[in-house]
Formats: C-alpha cells, structure tokens, sequence
C-alpha cells in the first residue's frame, strides 16, 4: 500500500452511483473516499447509507490493496493517531 504521504490520485464516488464506483475501481487510484455527502442528494442519503457496505465490499472484492484504510478498520485509525479500541 502506498503510504498516506504519497497519495497522488484520490477518487470521490457517491455511494449509490454504481458506475462510478466502477470507473473509480477500474483506475486503480491510490485512495477511493465513498462520499455520502456532497453528491448524494438529501432524498437518497437513507438508501446510500443501506449501500455503504456493499460498496465497500465492491472495492475489497475488485482491488484488495484499496481496503487497507478502510473507515472502521485498525489501520485507518492508526493513521489518524486513534485508538480503535
């Protein structure tokens, strides 16, 4: 994994825009942020939260190496000086 530092290319995808998720996938960027925000319409921020894990399950299936900071996991934390426990 390359290291935070070092982060060159970071893709935002809305969660629930399949097609992007794809595209992002499909260009092997150093970082994908699943953004529930922004470009998810206020209307569709229940089902994009129902979507979340499926997205990231998507990019841990097509792109191991994109799950290494994964929000929740022990690593993404550390990276932040957080204490997951």
């Amino acid at each position: 994994m390359t290291p935070i530092s070092d982060w060159q290319a970071l893709l935002f995808v809305p969660v629930g825009a399949d097609r992007h998720l794809a595209s992002a996938i499909r260009h092997r960027p150093d970082a994908i942020i699943l953004d529930l925000e922004d470009a998810v319409a206020p209307s569709e921020k229940a089902a994009a939260r129902a979507q979340l894990a499926d997205f990231q399950a998507q990019i841990i299936a097509e792109d191991p190496a994109l799950a290494g900071l994964m929000l929740g996991s022990e690593d993404f934390s550390a990276s932040l000086g957080i204490d997951p426990t």
